[in-house]
């Protein structure tokens, strides 16, 4: 199984274009290339917690499924990842979420 980041540094976020990247496994199994199928890479940054803060906690609970308490330790220690790797549709749900309640997101 070969592991191999898209052209760009790191693999995954957003190119200096706007561009998407990602993970991408290929695999070689029985000496011919069977193609490469996209593995979830993408985080949710988070950079800033807006001027709604009570509603930005909300959207990270909802997201994180974390309490209080530690919703709130992560949007006061911003810039954070808060989902770990995910598809670029879940990941788009969530900083969408994130933007929709006040929180700066990408």
């Amino acid at each position: 199984m070969f592991r191999a980041p898209v052209p760009g540094d790191r693999g995954v976020g957003r190119a200096p274009g706007g561009q998407l990247r990602g993970w991408f496994t290929c695999s070689t199994a029985g000496g011919r290339g069977a193609g490469c199928v996209e593995e979830p890479g993408f985080r949710v940054l988070l950079t800033g917690s807006g001027d709604r803060k009570t509603e930005a906690i909300r959207a990270i609970r909802t997201v994180t499924g974390l309490s209080l308490w530690n919703g709130k330790l992560l949007l006061d220690s911003a810039p954070v990842a808060v989902t770990e790797p995910v598809w670029l549709e879940t990941a788009q749900d969530a900083a969408g979420a994130l933007e929709a309640a006040g929180a700066n997101a990408t």
